[in-house]
């Protein structure tokens, strides 16, 4: 009897480890897509290059960094997504960088928040 109890304790922490790791994954996604949905709407205000490339950068290591805590508790393919969104947005940033590109960099950072808000109803 005290073992079953343990066995339905334990699937209801399993349980919890991944709702919250859930809640973890789409809060940053939802967060990432709703500041770059302000930055874009805020204009090419002050220096905006800097800006969106700090934004992007922040969001890169956040999602990795996301992608480690929540590993065991959440699917691999989901993992990938996250980690392949994190590389995804340090490529425009770099792409920035080196070209200093204007709309396409944009239109490249919406593709991202398009998918970042893809994988939020995802999870």
């Amino acid at each position: 009897m005290i073992c079953l109890k343990n066995l339905d304790l334990l699937k209801r922490t399993k349980k919890r480890k991944k709702d919250i790791a859930r809640q973890l994954v789409k809060k940053v996604l939802l967060q990432f897509n709703f500041e770059w949905d302000s930055f874009r709407k805020s204009g090419k205000k002050g220096n905006w290059r800097l800006t969106a490339d700090s934004m992007l950068e922040q969001y890169a290591d956040l999602f990795i960094d996301v992608a480690v805590e929540v590993n065991e508790a959440v699917a691999e393919e989901d993992i990938n997504d996250l980690r392949n969104l994190a590389t995804e947005l340090r490529k425009i940033a770099n792409t920035l960088d080196i070209a200093g590109i204007g709309e396409q960099y944009r239109s490249n950072g919406d593709e991202c928040a398009k998918k970042a808000l893809e994988l939020y109803k995802k999870f």
